[in-house]
């Protein structure tokens, strides 16, 4: 068994492992393992495959046993950070990826993976900056490093220097599509300066991805929206969202009667029995369709001092599920079912168990914001299970939010906003829902409309504040200068001070949305 083989077996595992072949990764890490256990990067590369089935233990087990055979290295280092993270030993995983760091201060893939462990797995973009600079600086001609750091930019609010990472990004590798869109979304485009002819430029060469089409799409539906030329504009976003919906499965039946079924299972005599939940102020969760305002309002929030964001967490959710399971012993429970499920389930556990999972990116002060806004769905279990906790239902005109939705490309989220009268459709789900947790849930969510936080913004910080159970701030009235990281959509806009040209932004566009705005007339909904 030369070494030659023994190296060509360990890039297949990594092949296999980058591929999403799980199966076939494993068998090859156990044959290298078998063959050569004095290979160190076999088990470094082992500790990958077990972090990847989520094996957390036997992931430490092997990158401990790759560091007893070869001593501390940067990458290995990087792996025992992951996984030391993973059990729940935060400040240790983050001095060992500073070690790692300090280890590969002149490797460029390390610098880079380290920013990437901070940024992506800590949720934490200031502490990756520099690492993702390091790298940039080593490897001054690679795109996907400047991508990172443009990213990461972004996020920090240093939006000039995004706009030139993402510019030197380009240049080195012109297909690097989604760079185009994340460019024409860091500030107001101009007549004058404005990406719009070498974006067209793009697609008349042809793109062979439609996920990149898409990509430069919605970047021409954004820049000719900023130079006023709706039309022009509209008919972009028009083949974005087409495409994107073309090539998706989303079944949107199966939402609307998701929300019927929360609403047959959770009426109001439902919140008068059963256990009192899980009793703590921390959480305060922020609600409501995507681009309604949810980041302004989170931002006034976090810029309190007993406050702070963890921004979009899935916690509440995921716990749900796994407390499901666990109660019922079954796995793959399906939706129906785990509404039902649900509402039997103690409401104390399930409120501890969330609280639990939020740390450690919790309980560093007294509050803490999730912003997730599908948590909608929730809000009655929510309440239920940490009756304490705070509900702020962020509202915003209908059309102006179908509309805000529409014009914007999510990865993962939102299915429904793509097509006109489907984003119609839910969004009427969504009002029935929220009226029925108003109904039976009366005083516990605080709704607050877009527009009046943008025309009253102290009026309706001190009701926000009043009702978050939090004393007055003057901090919260100059949330701009809020230095915090933001990963949302609206990481730009949240750098600029309280602006009103996004209301009625639908009325240049009302005879394109006409098949929208009929869905919710015939709804009863007032436009």
């Amino acid at each position: 068994m030369t070494e030659k083989t023994r190296n060509q077996l360990l890039d297949g595992t990594i092949r296999a492992l980058r591929a999403g072949q799980v199966r076939q990764a494993v068998a090859r890490c156990e044959e290298l393992n078998r063959k050569w256990p004095e290979f160190s990067d076999g088990w470094a590369v082992g500790s990958q495959v077990a972090l990847e089935i989520g094996n957390v233990d036997k992931a430490l087990e092997f990158i401990e046993r790759a560091i007893s055979l070869q001593g501390e290295r940067a990458y290995y280092q990087l792996l025992k950070a992951k996984c030391l993270l993973d059990i729940g030993s935060f400040e240790r995983a983050i001095e060992i990826a500073e070690q790692g760091g300090e280890m590969g201060s002149s490797d460029a893939e390390v610098q880079n993976g380290i920013g990437s462990f901070f940024s992506l797995n800590c949720n934490d973009h200031a502490r990756a900056l520099p690492y993702y600079e390091r790298a940039v600086e080593l490897a001054p001609n690679s795109a996907d490093y400047l991508y990172n750091l443009g990213a990461t930019y972004r996020f920090n609010g240093r939006i000039d220097q995004a706009e030139r990472a993402w510019d030197s990004a380009i240049r080195l590798n012109p297909t690097y599509y989604e760079a185009y869109l994340l460019r024409s979304e860091l500030k107001t485009q101009s007549i004058d300066d404005n990406h719009i002819e070498q974006l067209e430029s793009v697609v008349s060469k042809g793109i062979s991805d439609w996920n990149d089409e898409v990509f430069v799409c919605f970047a021409l539906g954004k820049e000719y929206e900023d130079i006023g030329k709706e039309s022009e504009s509209f008919t972009w976003l028009q083949r974005a969202c087409m495409t994107r919906r073309r090539h998706m499965k989303y079944d949107l039946q199966a939402d609307l009667a998701t929300v019927d079924k929360l609403i047959e299972t959770f009426p109001a005599s439902h919140f008068r029995t059963g256990s009192a939940g899980h009793r703590t102020e921390e959480p305060i969760f922020i609600v409501g369709m995507p681009r309604t305002g949810t980041t302004l309002v989170e931002r006034v929030l976090s810029s309190h001092k007993d406050v702070t964001s963890a921004g979009e967490l899935n916690n509440f959710a995921l716990q749900l599920v796994e407390f499901a399971q666990h109660s019922t012993k079954q796995n793959g429970i399906d939706r129906f079912r785990l509404i039902e499920i649900s509402a039997e389930l103690d409401a104390a556990e399930l409120g501890l168990r969330y609280l639990q999972s939020t740390r450690p990116f919790t309980g560093k002060t007294k509050r803490f914001i999730d912003k997730l806004p599908l948590n909608f769905l929730y809000s009655g279990l929510i309440h239920k299970s940490l009756p304490q906790a705070k509900i702020v239902h962020v509202k915003r005109h209908p059309v102006d939010t179908c509309f805000a939705m529409y014009k914007r490309l999510f990865r993962q989220a939102y299915p429904m906003s793509y097509d006109l009268i489907e984003l119609a459709r839910y969004y009427v789900a969504y009002r029935q829902l929220m009226s029925h947790w108003q109904e039976v849930l009366p005083g516990a969510i605080h709704e607050i409309e877009y527009e009046q936080l943008v025309e009253n913004q102290e009026h309706e910080t001190r009701r926000l504040l009043e009702y978050c159970r939090l004393p007055w701030d003057d901090a919260c009235l100059a949330f701009e200068k809020n230095t915090a990281a933001s990963t949302t959509a609206s990481a730009t806009q949240v750098r600029q001070p309280i602006y009103t040209s996004s209301i009625r932004t639908w009325k240049r566009y009302e005879t394109h949305l006409q098949p929208l705005i009929e869905v919710l007339n015939k709804a009863g909904i007032e436009i």
